[in-house]
């Protein structure tokens, strides 16, 4: 009988220290320390009142309270920690794949009834609005308008920012002069070079800042040692028609910003375009340059220019851009922008064939070969210095919507 007792009181003892252990070991596992009597807040939640006799917990009162509002913030403070790595959601910075129109032309998706019983229709894809803009115009009852010149610009550059034309005045008045006009440029490619440039200015703008804060020297009591360290140079690769550059271009008419359109063959439609917008913005006239010549001479024209310098220069404020580089031109282009340490990189890829080769299998298997692409080019622009982004224009323009951005870090 005695030795049944000493069993019992033994296997009891080992059950009391397996409820111990398992307990300490939840507590170790949700982070939270034990109960500590040297705690003012964990003594004050025990009571020895008659209310809480029973439980030996004071359930009400401001000390209950305290414990709960420091629980729940420990527990925030693990959820931080949990494995929900998905994409921002409902976030300033959340990526959009298609977002709103910003500029002043909102294109429709097409009916539904045109993509299922027309394939042969103008409006069978999203990305099929290749009319003239005056027809676009017409066909929407849009309102066509002959529209005055911007004069006056270097006298109202010293007034106040408020009574300055802002960009989007600047953007409306360009886009209805050229459908008044009837100039040789497509809806979809006005829309395209409006959107791009409204989503990658302040980014490529604010990166240009960034660089003159970092580069002005006081020399004699001048911050400027060089007349020409405020100006902005804007290279528009593979640019044809150029309409995307020479919005830079046009739109801040209170900066010294010089453009220069790079790309195999000038088209007969950028002298029209450029004409049609010196008539709105006089001030393009000796802002735009056209250079035929391809990435890999330019390239070179820079790098020989450098080596017959005595001194190395501090590199240019430079903005290189690119809109639908095809294929591997736009790696090129990134890496034109790399060697000569432009401020800010923004392109919009397009054809991505062959151009995730260096990638994983699994990335291009899971995401695609657009994302494996964009992906490998961003950590290319990582690599080189840059602070790498994504940026969309709207899918109603084009389904290859995406921008690379890249804005130079030290």
């Amino acid at each position: 009988m005695l030795f049944l007792r000493s069993d019992f009181f033994t296997l009891s003892l080992l059950f009391v220290n397996i409820h111990i252990l398992l307990f300490t070991r939840s507590t170790f596992a949700l982070n939270l320390p034990p109960l500590d009597p040297t705690n003012p807040i964990h003594n004050k939640s025990w009571s020895t009142s008659s209310e809480g006799a029973a439980t030996g917990i004071n359930r009400s009162g401001d000390d209950h309270d305290v414990v709960q509002a420091d629980y729940k913030r420990r527990r925030k403070n693990i959820q931080k920690h949990s494995s929900n790595f998905q994409a921002k959601q409902n976030h300033p910075t959340s990526y959009d794949d298609s977002p709103a129109f910003k500029g002043p032309i909102i294109l429709q998706r097409p009916p539904p009834r045109y993509q299922e019983h027309s394939s042969s229709s103008s409006f069978s894809s999203t990305s099929d609005f290749h009319t003239r803009l005056n027809r676009y115009y017409n066909d929407n009852k849009l309102k066509l308008s002959e529209q005055k010149p911007f004069n006056g610009i270097a006298a109202t550059a010293a007034a106040r920012p408020s009574q300055q034309l802002s960009s989007t005045t600047i953007l409306q008045a360009i886009v209805d002069h050229f459908a008044y006009c009837d100039a040789p440029v497509d809806v979809k490619e006005v829309c395209e070079s409006v959107e791009f440039y409204i989503r990658t200015k302040k980014r490529m703008f604010g990166a240009v800042k960034q660089k003159q804060k970092q580069s002005k020297i006081k020399v004699t009591g001048e911050q400027k040692n060089n007349p020409n360290d405020d100006t902005i140079h804007v290279l528009d690769c593979c640019a044809g028609h150029g309409l995307t550059g020479m919005l830079f271009a046009a739109c801040n008419p209170y900066s010294n910003v010089q453009v220069t359109l790079i790309d195999l063959v000038e088209p007969p439609s950028h002298q029209i375009l450029k004409d049609l917008l010196i008539q709105i913005c006089p001030w393009v006239k000796e802002r735009v340059t056209f250079s035929c010549m391809t990435l890999e001479h330019y390239s070179a024209d820079i790098q020989r220019k450098k080596m017959e310098e005595e001194d190395d220069p501090d590199p240019l404020l430079t903005i290189v851009i690119a809109t639908h580089a095809c294929g591997f031109l736009t790696d090129q282009v990134l890496e034109l922008g790399a060697n000569i340490k432009a401020c800010g990189i923004a392109a919009m890829p397009c054809c991505y064939t062959g151009t995730s080769k260096d990638t994983p299998y699994g990335v291009k298997r899971a995401l695609g070969v657009s994302w494996a692409a964009d992906i490998r080019r961003s950590f290319f622009l990582t690599e080189n210095g840059y602070h790498a982004d994504f940026a969309t224009i709207p899918s109603e323009i084009t389904p290859m919507n995406r921008i690379l951005v890249g804005e130079r870090r030290n």
